[in-house]
């Protein structure tokens, strides 16, 4: 069984990724592990990317992660970039020059 870890994130990731989570259902036999990032998520546990999501990103072997929301300025200080750069390096991309990564 291949684990997907599921991060819908916030703004439109909440509305197309449950829609992706659908189809893989369709498609084959998928372990669904849900994640949370995003602005929603600083908001809600002070960190944009908790330690928790990177961990289960960690034990997935796909990660499906949908998008994040750009603070309005003042609000809070950029996340996006800082958050997917960090997940990628966390997962061992960034090195690799790339979004995907195949585990042997």
């Amino acid at each position: 069984m291949i684990k997907v870890c599921v991060i819908e994130g916030d703004g439109i990731g909440k509305e197309v990724i449950p829609e992706s989570v659908k189809i893989l259902n369709e498609l084959g036999d998928f372990e669904i592990i849900k994640a949370e990032a995003g602005l929603e998520c600083l908001k809600k546990y002070g960190d944009a990317l908790p330690e928790e999501t990177i961990e289960k990103a960690k034990e997935a072997d796909v990660i499906l992660f949908g998008a994040i929301t750009s603070p309005k300025p003042g609000e809070v200080k950029k996340l996006t970039e800082k958050e997917i750069k960090s997940l990628k390096k966390d997962l061992g991309l960034l090195e690799k020059g790339g979004n995907s990564k195949i585990k042997k």
